[in-house]
């Protein structure tokens, strides 16, 4: 039996940019793909290229990826490790949220 992903309802609240992938290139047939990640709370933000690693503040990759960003990554305002989690493994099908 294939196993599939259950839904939880996820909880109402905010939710942070914490990292995006970027497809830098003129068509989906070339180009290269780089990643930001939020480092921590603050408004420092690492730029993975390669081999390449270096800072940007928060301002400076919602400008320079806004045309860019092809996978974007949320984090719940106050999560913590105790909050259920928004899925769970299981082998019944997906239940809905209402």
């Amino acid at each position: 039996m294939v196993s599939v992903i259950q839904q939880e309802c996820p909880p109402t609240g905010l939710y942070r940019l914490h990292g995006v992938v970027s497809h830098l290139g003129n068509s989906l047939d070339s180009g290269h793909y780089i990643s930001d990640v939020a480092e921590g709370e603050g408004d420092s933000w690492l730029t993975f290229n390669d081999s390449e690693v270096s800072h940007m503040n928060e301002s400076a990759v919602l400008k320079r990826r806004a045309k860019t960003a092809y996978l974007l990554f949320y984090v719940r305002s106050g999560a913590e490790e105790n909050n259920p989690p928004f899925w769970k493994w299981d082998h019944r099908a997906v239940t809905p949220c209402p």
